[in-house]
């Protein structure tokens, strides 16, 4: 039955993401989702890659046909939109590699796991009435010599490496004091000092001290991140394979609260509501086209990927600083 379960959620989840976005973007806060030079495929492209890479973490997924299943509608979402996109796993690790010519270990991916990646163009970035194909590959000339390069995006459903993600227990009692403290106490996240306020307890979890009853209560405060990164290759004529020369990226945020409360209105426990926030954080030169291209250049020099990263990510519970998720890869 457990079983019968799992898989008919999963197949709720993949005709939801067949069919929408999931995922709607937080506004901008603090530094973060603070990108304004984007057209509107590449957000929606954005948007599909941190729901497939989010929603692997907050469902949980563990086998590989769940895991597959939400890699093909991914794929299939992105295919939508015109874009070239892969769905990475122990199957296809290899062929993939020979098909699309370049180096997956380069990167730190491994066959044991998945990915979706996403081959664009520089056209990607320009309006959809000009471009023929958003993966068409194009040139850039710099030192007088002219290079063939595109893009290559890469985000992981379970490599834990690319994704982190922390539960801690904020109820060390029931009582109605700590339970209204609980309640007000604000939440933060830092990205290389930059903060945002990603809300109350009270706002994300969407409930009131009124709401519960004197029986015991439980809650966790739960955040996660991913990292997506977006590679400019370079063909090299030498040995007719793309080389990486440069890197950018975003980081998906995520918070949620989580337990159970007493509903003295109904007599009974309940969960508390799972309502989501969201942010993302962008690297310093993700909207610099000529950042890209010029080190990427510089990267396929000097066989040195040149890298623009956001770093770590902190979560505050109030003033207490309660998880760091390292970008360590």
């Amino acid at each position: 039955m457990k079983r019968l379960f799992q898989c008919m959620m999963t197949v709720i989840l993949v005709i939801t993401l067949l069919s929408a976005n999931i995922f709607q973007l937080s506004s901008k806060a603090s530094g973060l989702d603070d990108i304004d030079k984007m057209n509107a495929d590449e957000q929606a492209m954005i948007n599909i890659l941190s729901s497939y890479a989010i929603e692997c973490s907050i469902l949980n997924l563990k086998t590989d046909q769940e895991l597959e299943l939400l890699g093909e509608a991914t794929v299939q979402q992105l295919s939508s939109i015109g874009y070239e996109a892969y769905n990475i796993n122990n199957q296809t690790y290899y062929e993939l590699e020979n098909e699309l010519n370049c180096s997956f270990d380069q990167l730190g991916m491994s066959p044991e796991y998945h990915y979706i990646i996403v081959i664009s163009g520089e056209a990607a970035q320009e309006s959809r009435e000009t471009r023929s194909t958003p993966s068409s590959p194009f040139t850039y000339t710099y030192g007088g010599t002219t290079y063939t390069m595109r893009y290559l995006t890469v985000t992981a459903a379970d490599d834990p490496a690319m994704g982190k993600a922390s539960s801690i227990n904020v109820l060390q009692s029931s009582t109605q004091t700590i339970i209204q403290n609980c309640l007000n106490t604000m939440i933060y996240a830092y990205i290389d000092s930059v903060s945002s306020f990603l809300g109350t307890v009270a706002s994300i979890c969407g409930l009131d001290i009124s709401d519960f009853g004197t029986g015991q209560a439980t809650m966790y405060y739960n955040c996660g991140t991913n990292w997506t990164r977006v590679y400019t290759q370079v063909w090299s004529s030498y040995d007719n394979r793309w080389q990486y020369g440069s890197c950018v990226e975003y980081t998906n945020l995520f918070s949620y609260m989580s337990g159970t409360y007493y509903d003295a209105h109904i007599n009974q426990y309940k969960s508390v509501p799972t309502d989501e926030t969201r942010r993302i954080k962008y690297s310093s030169n993700y909207s610099s086209l000529a950042w890209r291209k010029q080190n990427a250049v510089i990267g396929f020099l000097y066989s040195s990927i040149q890298y623009d990263c956001t770093g770590d990510m902190q979560y505050y519970y109030g003033d207490s600083l309660v998880a760091t998720h390292y970008e360590n890869f």
